[in-house]
């Protein structure tokens, strides 16, 4: 088991290296004169052979990282994405890639937690994103790829069957089927997962139940804001004895009848 000074220092060096990568993105906004105009010219360039020259061998590695960006050519973009100088080059380079072939492969095996989910972005194939967010080691990867997921089938077997919160909450909110969704809403045993279901639902009686009857505080307020009939609000907000719950339906109530007003009455011109 990892101490706590050594779990402290895992992530303060995570935290460094992800403040590096950043540095390197956002340097570019604060730079001298010289080092813009360098920019600029850069931003000229078309020649394949010649931005490449710049990507290897510039010392600036924002230089570097630009002129990678302006490489279309797919062979050298997916040499720099196999053995850029840095995960950031890297990174840059997979952002440009194309070929779903190769995306594949860096979203399935690449070592990097961070190439492999820049390939996620990009990849089309609903099977292979399915095949990562059950199976890649680091939640975030599963989750951008879970995030990718069109097929409503898919969807369905992530959103019912998934033992991953994340993922199960990232299916519902693309779900089509609103019966499912209000199922899921009643039964998830995570309180994150019922709560994006209930903001993903209209029915009214079905909200004033969850609202009135959800083991969950923070399930409970979400269901009385997304209500909009007055007289179930206004049962919540004199009767309720939970006081986030009265309070949000208050709100709700007081935004209704704000929006009511200015309908009755628009302003004059």
């Amino acid at each position: 088991m990892k101490t706590p000074v050594l779990v402290c220092v895992l992530t303060m060096a995570c935290l460094v290296l992800t403040l590096n990568a950043e540095e390197e993105r956002t340097s570019r906004l604060r730079m001298s004169p010289e080092r813009q105009k360098r920019m600029d010219e850069i931003g000229k360039i078309e020649d394949q052979i010649l931005l490449t020259e710049i990507a290897i061998n510039d010392k600036d590695g924002t230089m570097r990282i630009f002129a990678i960006s302006r490489i279309t050519d797919q062979a050298i973009l997916a040499e720099f994405a196999k053995s850029g100088k840095n995960y950031v080059e890297r990174e840059e380079a997979v952002i440009k890639l194309e070929d779903q072939t190769l995306l594949a492969e860096f979203a399935r095996n690449d070592t990097e937690r961070i190439i492999r989910r820049a390939a996620v972005r990009k990849l089309e194939n609903q099977e292979l994103l399915a095949e990562i967010a059950m199976s890649d080691t680091e939640n975030s990867v599963r989750v951008e790829a879970a995030a990718r997921l069109e097929d409503q089938t898919l969807l369905i077997q992530f959103a019912t069957t998934s033992e991953d919160a994340n993922l199960r909450r990232n299916a519902v909110v693309k779900l089509k089927d609103k019966t499912l969704v209000a199922k899921i809403a009643k039964n998830d045993a995570d309180e994150q997962v019922r709560h994006q279901s209930v903001i993903c639902l209209n029915d009214q009686a079905l909200l004033a139940d969850i609202a009135k009857n959800d083991a969950s505080e923070r399930v409970r307020e979400q269901a009385v804001r997304s209500l909009t009939d007055p007289i179930v609000l206004a049962e919540f907000a004199n009767n309720e004895k939970d006081v986030l719950v009265s309070r949000a339906a208050k709100q709700k109530l007081d935004l209704l009848n704000r929006r009511k007003e200015e309908v009755i009455t628009p302003p004059q011109r």
